[in-house]
């Protein structure tokens, strides 16, 4: 036994990296978008028979950054608005779920709600970590040069936060 593999046992953590393609605890960002239903399709082809959470994180969309919006222009949703959105969620969680379990894995849903980008990674990694998921799967979007300036990728905070290891499916075939 490595001395690596000695202190995993030690502190109780799992290796997901003991054996390839063994059967682990995912989190899998789903949007319902082509990269998020090709991140569950990689997810279910690599990683047969595991459990995984299909995380929707409805982002609630903000104006563009730098854009000068006047305080009174700004909407606050109303209940039934804030109800419909959150049905809408549950919705695309569990289509994200039907398709993992259709293609093999054990599936659940959790949706959660954030503003941006970047709440939209920490939502994913906060259920990551809740959960004791040993893998985050994300899909990735090819954004054209000034889409990319305006809006920050999920999948590159999500990697560059570092809590939990995050496995990036591109968006076409390599």
């Amino acid at each position: 036994m490595s001395d690596t593999h000695a202190s995993t046992e030690r502190d109780g953590a799992r290796d997901p990296t003991d054996s390839p393609m063994s059967v682990l605890r995912l989190v899998v960002g789903y949007d319902g978008s082509p990269s998020s239903r090709r991140a569950v399709d990689f997810a279910a082809a690599r990683f047969k028979g595991s459990t995984a959470v299909v995380v929707h994180v409805a982002a609630i969309p903000l104006p563009p950054a730098g854009a000068m919006v006047p305080p009174d222009a700004l909407v606050v949703p109303t209940a039934a608005e804030e109800a419909d959105f959150e049905r809408l969620a549950r919705s695309t969680a569990q289509d994200g779920v039907a398709r993992a379990r259709r293609a093999g894995l054990e599936a659940e849903a959790e949706t959660r709600v954030g503003t941006g980008s970047s709440a939209v990674a920490a939502g994913l990694l906060d259920v990551a970590e809740e959960r004791d998921a040993d893998l985050v799967v994300l899909g990735h979007r090819d954004l054209g040069r000034l889409e990319a300036l305006l809006h920050a990728s999920v999948s590159r905070i999500a990697v560059q936060d570092g809590r939990k290891p995050v496995l990036v499916v591109p968006s076409h075939d390599a």
